[in-house]
């Protein structure tokens, strides 16, 4: 009876020289992938390469350029209206004093112009006295009273006029 069979020894012969066999299969590979990226260190790097780094960082400096000038503004806008602000608030200090002072100004004016005032003022000041009853003329009219019309002066022009007018 012959069969096929094939044995593995393998599974028979100690374990060491497997681990060893498998050190040196990583080392050998290790040491192809090294070769590689030397060989790919080596080699002239592609102008394409070359060209789309400074476009990019152009497109960087750019957008951080766009961004600052952007900050810029907003900062520059609010000292502007920082500095309208503080003027708002000090105009409207000078006139809320100046209001109080309207209010006392009126106040001292009518105090100086009441009747009692004006009628010192006239007898201190300027030798003036009420009259009395004997100073008081009074002058009697006719009970009846009159309307005269007088003639208007007309020249011949305005009587031609007029006698046109008539008869139109």
């Amino acid at each position: 009876m012959q069969e096929n069979v094939v044995y593995d020894f393998s599974l028979f012969e100690p374990k060491e020289d497997k681990e060893e066999e498998r050190r040196q299969q990583e080392e050998e590979l290790r040491a192809a992938q090294a070769a590689a990226a030397q060989k790919e260190a080596e080699k002239p790097k592609t102008r394409a390469a070359s060209v789309l780094r400074p476009a990019v960082a152009i497109k960087w400096t750019a957008l951080a350029l766009a961004v600052a000038l952007a900050l810029s503004a907003v900062m520059l806008c609010n000292v502007k209206l920082t500095k309208l602000n503080d003027q708002i608030s000090k105009a409207q200090t000078q006139l809320t004093a100046a209001q109080g002072e309207e209010v006392r100004l009126n106040m001292q004016l009518e105090s100086r112009s009441t009747l009692s005032a004006v009628e010192a003022y006239a007898e201190q000041k300027l030798g003036l006295a009420k009259s009395t009853d004997s100073q008081v003329t009074y002058i009697h009219l006719d009970d009846t009273d009159k309307v005269e019309v007088t003639p208007q002066k007309e020249n011949i022009f305005t009587h031609l006029v007029n006698f046109i007018l008539e008869y139109l």
